[in-house]
């Protein structure tokens, strides 16, 4: 973990900016190319977990490398931060971070089932952008 206030707020700042290039990818695909909407899944699954591991960064939380969401979650749960019990339904989202890129191991998704997964990921990002310091989240 960083141990000076910058190289923090950088960490967090890059987890950040990153989870919001994810969430941009996931929209852009819903919005215009409903043939690939397995990649608007795995893209807002990836900005979901990088919010949480950058609420994880700012609070110098150690976690694993992981794309589970419910173990991050569960993480930042054992270190006393207790999220909205909304976001277990996020959990949903680790099915979209590997798995959703190899055929046949999860069924293809109608654009409404897609656009259901983006605004899960939108649910986490609501939830923890507030709690991440003002310098850093513009968005």
């Amino acid at each position: 973990m960083p141990r000076h206030d910058s190289e923090l707020i950088s960490a967090v700042s890059q987890w950040v900016d990153k989870a919001e290039m994810d969430l941009r990818a996931s929209r852009l695909v819903l919005d215009h190319d409903s043939s690939i909407v397995g990649v608007a899944a795995f893209h807002a699954q990836q900005a979901a977990e990088k919010y949480l591991k950058a609420l994880l960064t700012w609070k110098q939380i150690t976690f694993t490398k992981t794309h589970d969401i419910g173990l991050l979650l569960e993480t930042l749960n054992r270190n006393g931060i207790a999220l909205v019990e909304d976001l277990r339904k996020t959990i949903i989202l680790s099915d979209f971070a590997v798995d959703s890129r190899y055929p046949g191991d999860i069924p293809e998704l109608s654009n409404a089932e897609a656009e259901k997964i983006y605004q899960l990921a939108l649910l986490v990002k609501h939830h923890i952008v507030p709690l991440l310091p003002p310098i850093i989240t513009k968005a």
